[in-house]
């Protein structure tokens, strides 16, 4: 191809090209011109080889950087990913997660009942502790876009996230995730660990087997004699849970129900760690949750490490903290929340930043 453009410059008229192979109607050429058109050729042959070995060498490079930028695309897409199902993982400079446990006495599917049980669980791995915080259902509670009622009408108003926003917005917490049970699936819960060793007062007794006739038709093969130390199926600790007016009405009846709470999780620590997952398996299908996947797989890992804390236990609102206004309890909100966070976030400085 260079030598056609050659002959062309040089006024010598080329009459046809096929290939590299011109045909020249010219007097015959010198052996020198011969010999220089030969070298032209030779260099463009050169050339063509040398621009053919850089175009590859440039594809070659391109294509690297392609796979390249491919592998970060996939790496960041990949993390982002994780960080999307993680949920909120423990962070290591808080050391803090909190979980509210709901418990209700819905029926039925036609609303979603009331929230009778209110429990946030911390997990604080800086204290090596759990606190199990009870919020009474006659409490106080300016809920978002409801204004003020008992606190259980956050649930029956708008579920969980209704009740998680007021816990929130009325005590300055960050709750990370909630787990709600009724009657029916706290039964199966206490029953798959194969129950949970309560002592029971005399008086308790009629009570408890007036509940668990309410619950089931066949329930006299439940029924307890006379008080004493148990180990209670599930339809028997629900009953047990529900006794409300014995003792101090419902602030003992929130005892009774960390006494239950505490019961299951010693139960729960003298399992393997196989039996464990298997209880975490089943249980997730009978508990209505927003966790997270990477997240219930990070807190079954860390069961048995949980199980080994200490256990310590609150009910808000606290004594002499609150006053008794129009049938609810209303808290002395500074000290309370001062109170609160000094308790469950211990050893950390994870706690919220009050509204001023």
């Amino acid at each position: 191809m260079l030598a056609a453009l050659l002959f062309g410059c040089m006024g010598m008229p080329v009459l046809a090209e096929a290939s590299d192979t011109i045909i020249i109607q010219q007097e015959p050429l010198g052996d020198d011109l011969i010999l220089q058109i030969e070298e032209w050729d030779d260099l463009q042959i050169k050339e063509e080889e040398d621009d053919t070995d850089a175009a590859s060498f440039r594809a070659a490079e391109t294509e690297t950087e392609e796979t390249e930028t491919e592998s970060e695309i996939e790496e960041t897409e990949t993390e982002s990913e994780m960080e999307k199902e993680s949920g909120p993982v423990l962070p290591e400079e808080e050391a803090i997660y909190n979980i509210l446990l709901i418990g209700t006495d819905r029926r039925d599917e036609s609303w979603n009942g009331n929230s009778d049980v209110m429990i946030l669980a911390t997990i604080n791995t800086a204290a090596e502790k759990i606190f199990l915080t009870s919020f009474m259902r006659d409490l106080y509670a300016d809920i978002p876009e409801r204004g003020v009622h008992k606190l259980n009408y956050a649930y029956a108003a708008g579920g969980p996230e209704m009740l998680v926003d007021t816990l929130e917005s009325n005590y300055d917490l960050e709750i990370d995730n909630y787990a709600v049970v009724d009657f029916e699936t706290m039964s199966k819960l206490i029953d798959i660990v194969g129950g949970v060793e309560i002592t029971v007062k005399d008086e308790e007794v009629p009570i408890m087997n007036d509940y668990m006739t309410c619950m089931e038709e066949k329930a006299e093969k439940d029924f307890l004699d006379q008080g004493g130390t148990y180990k209670l199926n599930g339809m028997q600790a629900v009953a047990y849970m529900r006794v409300r007016f014995v003792g101090n009405n419902d602030y003992q009846r929130t005892q009774r129900q960390r006494d239950v709470l505490q019961a299951l999780l010693k139960e729960m620590k003298d399992l393997d760690a196989g039996e464990l997952l298997k209880i975490a398996g089943t249980s997730l299908l009978l508990v209505e949750h927003d966790i997270g996947m990477f997240q219930l797989f990070k807190l079954a890992g860390d069961l048995p490490q949980y199980l080994d804390y200490e256990i310590e236990e609150s009910r808000v609102p606290y004594d002499g903290l609150f006053t008794s206004q129009n049938e609810m309890l209303v808290p002395d909100f500074e000290e309370t929340i001062e109170k609160l966070h000094e308790m469950i976030y211990e050893g950390t400085d994870a706690m919220p930043e009050t509204e001023e």
